[in-house]
């Protein structure tokens, strides 16, 4: 019998860095079930300035169409603290892929919307969309 996690694929990682940016981590965690859903998630910080920075998506793979799979996903990320002292940053998206197998090619469309939060200046929300192909030979 074999065990629910079985049907899982999992990519880990973990990077520690000194130096310039000395206390500085970042791990990643993602998953993709065999039914096609996936997520990902990823936490990293500076232990310097006390920034930090969350990642997460979550995604489900189908065949919509013959010619190949379909990925469609959410994201959010917010990062803290980065470059100013209580800086807030928030991102979201979706994102979709179109695998053209006979083709080996891959279409791409996404849209982001970004914010940035700092104490005593006000920007402008701003949005991002946009489409692509990748062809592989």
């Amino acid at each position: 019998m074999s065990s629910p996690l079985s049907s899982f694929i999992r990519l880990n990682s973990f990077c520690w860095a000194s130096g310039a940016n000395n206390g500085s981590y970042v791990g990643t965690i993602s998953a993709l079930h065999a039914s096609g859903l996936n997520a990902t998630f990823s936490y990293g910080g500076r232990s310097q300035n006390g920034a930090t920075n969350v990642f997460g998506k979550i995604g489900y793979q189908l065949k919509v169409f013959g010619a190949g799979k379909t990925s469609l996903s959410v994201s959010y990320q917010k990062t803290s603290s980065l470059n100013t002292s209580g800086d807030r940053a928030h991102k979201w998206g979706v994102e979709a892929v179109q695998k053209l197998d006979g083709y080996s090619t891959e279409l791409i469309a996404a849209f982001t919307r970004m914010e940035l939060n700092r104490t005593g200046t006000d920007y402008q929300n701003m949005d991002a969309g946009w489409v692509g192909a990748r062809v592989k030979f």
